[in-house]
Order: C-alpha cells, then sequence, then structure tokens
C-alpha cells in the first residue's frame, strides 16, 4: 500500500464522533477496518486509514480486487438507517414478496410534490410554461434559468466504491443522488432541491449533493446547494468548496458504514 496523507478518525467510548485532520504519514496494511470498530463504537487507537477504507474494492498486498457485498445508499436510505434501523431492514432489504417487505407507499403529499417537480422541470428543461396553480412559483424557476452555465435537471449522479462515477443501475452503483436542478457554470455550480412542504432543512443532503458533484464534475471548486422551499418564497443555502471534501464524506459516512455493517452481517 502507497503512503499518503490519511484522516484519523477516533471514536470515544460513548460512540461520539471525533475528527481531526492531521499530516501524519501512516501504511495502511488492509482494508475492512473500520467495520467492527463503527459497529461496536470502540476506540479505534491508532486508526490506519479512512482513505483506505472507503477505496474498499482493491487489496494491494494481493493484487486481487474485493468483492465485498453492500447496499447502495442514498440520503434517503441514510436518513432511514438513522431513525430506525428496523425500519430501513423492511423498506430495504427485506426480499421483496415477503412478509417483512414494507412496500412503498405514495401518500397524497407525495404526489402533489411530484406534480410540482415534473412542472418545474418541465419549465427549465423545456420552457413550458408553469401551470396557472403554479404560478406562484415562476420567478424561482426564472432565478435559475437567467443564472450563466449548463442547466440540468433530474440529474442522477451516482458513485461506485472507489468514488468513480457509474450509472444509477449499475451493479457497482453504491452511492445515489438526484438533483432536482443544477447549474453547472465553468468551476462553479448551483444545486437545488424543490421542497413544497413545510421548512425542514436537513444539510446532509445538500452536503451530499456537494460531494457527488465533486466526484462527477472535476473541474468545479465552489458548489451553492439550495433547498427551495417553493410554499415560502424562501431558500436554505449552503456552499461547499473542493477542498471540504475529506470533511464531508467524513461526516456522512461513519452512518453508512453502520448501515453496511449491518447489512453485511444481518443485525
Amino acid at each position: 500500500m502507497t503512503t499518503e496523507m490519511i484522516r484519523f478518525c477516533e471514536f470515544t467510548g460513548d460512540g461520539k464522533r471525533a475528527w481531526d485532520e492531521v499530516g501524519y504519514k501512516r501504511k495502511c496494511p488492509h482494508v475492512g477496518i473500520m467495520d467492527n470498530c463503527l459497529l461496536h463504537k470502540k476506540p479505534l487507537g491508532e486508526f490506519e486509514g479512512l482513505a483506505c477504507v472507503l477505496r474498499g474494492m482493491h487489496d494491494t498486498h494481493t493484487g486481487k480486487t474485493m468483492t465485498t457485498d453492500f447496499i447502495a445508499w442514498s440520503h434517503s436510505r441514510r436518513k432511514d438507517w438513522m431513525e430506525c434501523p428496523r425500519m430501513f431492514y423492511h423498506k430495504n432489504v427485506a426480499p421483496k414478496g415477503s412478509a417483512d417487505r414494507v412496500g412503498f407507499v405514495q401518500t397524497e403529499a407525495m404526489l402533489a410534490g411530484n406534480r410540482i417537480d415534473d412542472a418545474l422541470t418541465q419549465r427549465i428543461a423545456k420552457g413550458t410554461p408553469l401551470p396557472a396553480q403554479y404560478a406562484p412559483y415562476e420567478p424561482m424557476a426564472a432565478m435559475v434559468l437567467a443564472a450563466p452555465g449548463v442547466k440540468y435537471t433530474q440529474l442522477r449522479v451516482t458513485l461506485d466504491q472507489a468514488f468513480k462515477p457509474c450509472g444509477y443501475f449499475d451493479r457497482q452503483a453504491w452511492c445515489r443522488s438526484i438533483y432536482d436542478v443544477a447549474v453547472i457554470n465553468g468551476s462553479y455550480a448551483f444545486i437545488g432541491d424543490w421542497k413544497a412542504g413545510m421548512i425542514w432543512p436537513d444539510n446532509d443532503q445538500l452536503a451530499l449533493f456537494a460531494a457527488t458533484a465533486f466526484h462527477q464534475f472535476l473541474e468545479l471548486e465552489t458548489i451553492d446547494t439550495s433547498y427551495i422551499w417553493l410554499k415560502h418564497g424562501q431558500t436554505s443555502d449552503e456552499t461547499y468548496r473542493r477542498q471540504e471534501l475529506p470533511d464531508i464524506w467524513a461526516v456522512l459516512l461513519p452512518e453508512v458504514e453502520r448501515l453496511q455493517v449491518a447489512y453485511r452481517t444481518n443485525h
């Protein structure tokens, strides 16, 4: 394994995360060290490299590609896991058609939100006028249309375990995001998420938008992200810079690893 600058992680006895970036070089002898530490929340001591663990699919000692079992994750799946691991199992892991499987139920609120999303997508992608009932949202759509750069709607961005872009439904798809709207202009991007309900910010989703975009669009250096609260005429905004990318993953990935450990061990 090549020697590299890495990020150290410490899990204290009560499971509280404490992250500290240090300029320390160390060789990482193997992959997978995080499994038990994250699952049981034990102190790591001399942690041997988050970067190595996250790279995950290649053992440089044997030269063989690893076939780690995993489940693709997204912001919603990570959130489900954090709120209730058992529900995560019933919604995403239990075999389809079994008594343990909880099917997806689309509520009227979800359907209404999807209709708004579809109307705004058509407005930005094709210039289709908004239906009369959505006319109050025109100023926000116009703001996106007036911004310089390439416009994207319902853009699917997917990474494999090596943080390389891949197809949304590819077998190696590991992390998935969908941007309601994005504008790419050189080294700058805006990524927005239409919200039709009450104001309830969750910065983890915005952080995941930025993290996946930095891997998908290598020219990007700065990304503005926003929840666009349509019925309130407000936004909740966060700005991310490329140099913050390790910090973003450092916040998001510990829960993802716990999720993956539970999936692999059926616990």
